[in-house]
């Protein structure tokens, strides 16, 4: 699958999902979702995400309720060292140890605002604070920094970065004891709208899946798919 826009209800159609389908995943959650259906969907991502896998959450809220927080860990979601509620995105992750690409190349701005909130650390892509919608670069950012651009094609697992010095060319070696490199990375998104994220990925060479219950934005996100990725295919 390189990409697929699937007009459908979020949580019936990940209930379809295999176990560890995902190596990341995007939920921006719509104003509306009331909090047990955002509940019900990130439990049965948490099965669809593989273990070394990442969930990069945005809320309509910066700061969400106690409650809320202590429901989503409940689940087994984590949120990973260094993330903050109160940023335009939330890394969860299932466990201590997950796939992070250490270096992808960062942007700009979101430098400049990292720096600023988080002490000089400007990879921390999720500290970066909400100011309305998330730029496209910041998507561009989590994608690079959660997947691959090549992964295994028997167990799925995403290929390591190496680099032997600074200033020298990157490897990608395995992460698994398969060599095979026929796999591919794939984001899922609910609530995929427009689908900007479905972009970025498949520009990348990620593998994309994304839901979206409004069928006139499902097919304004298929229509749009097409049109911009035509020419890089």
């Amino acid at each position: 699958m390189s990409w697929r826009i699937e007009h459908a209800n979020p949580f019936a159609l990940v209930q379809e999902l295999p176990d560890g389908w995902a190596q990341t995943c995007f939920v921006r959650a719509p104003r509306d979702l009331p909090a047990p259906c955002l509940l019900a969907i990130l439990d049965e991502l948490h099965r669809v995400v593989r273990d070394d896998g990442t969930l990069w959450l945005a809320l309509p809220a910066c700061r969400p309720s106690k409650q809320l927080v202590a429901a989503i860990e409940v689940l087994g979601w984590r949120v990973a060292d260094g993330a903050r509620w109160w940023g335009a995105l939330t890394l969860l992750t299932k466990q201590a140890a997950f796939y992070l690409n250490p270096r992808p190349r960062p942007f700009r701005s979101i430098a400049r605002d990292c720096q600023t909130r988080c002490a000089g650390r400007p990879r921390r892509a999720w500290c970066v604070p909400a100011r309305g919608a998330i730029e496209d670069d910041l998507l561009q950012w989590c994608i690079l920094a959660g997947s691959a651009p090549y992964a295994c094609g028997v167990c799925g697992a995403a290929w390591k970065r190496r680099q032997a010095a600074k200033g020298a060319p990157v490897r990608w070696v395995p992460a698994c004891r398969h060599t095979n490199d026929r796999g591919r990375c794939l984001v899922l998104e609910p609530f995929c709208g427009v689908a900007s994220i479905g972009i970025a990925a498949v520009r990348l060479g990620r593998g994309y899946l994304g839901i979206e219950p409004d069928a006139e934005l499902a097919a304004l996100a298929d229509r749009r798919l097409a049109r911009q990725l035509e020419p890089s295919q």
